[in-house]
């Protein structure tokens, strides 16, 4: 369990590695892994916050799955015809997603949050 952070840069901070750890652990699974795969990289999201706040309620973390899919299903449904899929930036706004689920961010800080990385880290990035 890590400290919970309070500032905007240390979420993000917080969420970014976050993202470097899904990633890591998707490329142990597929070493190369394709548009599909890809899209794996979100189910690492309420894990991996869910480790960061303590939080083993297995019942907890099914529900910020449900949480984070519903809103990705959303999402890419949002996308328009010929829109990439920016599959680091889906993890980071899942990861930041079960926060909300678990209570402790609000949809707000979630936003600045995002603008935060979209300014300071390369949040379209795959490795």
């Amino acid at each position: 369990m890590k400290k919970e952070p309070r500032k905007t840069k240390q979420w993000a901070e917080e969420a970014y590695d976050a993202l470097d750890i899904a990633w890591g652990l998707l490329k142990e699974e597929y070493a190369c892994p394709n548009e599909d795969e890809k899209l794996e990289l979100v189910r690492f999201a309420p894990a991996i916050a869910g480790m960061n706040r303590g939080i083993s309620d297995k019942a907890k973390i099914k529900e910020a799955y449900n949480f984070i899919y519903d809103r990705t299903a959303e999402d890419l449904g949002n996308k328009g015809e010929g829109e990439p899929i920016l599959y680091s930036i889906l993890f980071l706004l899942g990861y930041l997603d079960a926060h909300i689920s678990f209570g402790v961010l609000s949809e707000k800080k979630v936003d600045e949050i995002m603008a935060y990385l979209s300014e300071h880290y390369d949040i379209s990035y795959e490795p």
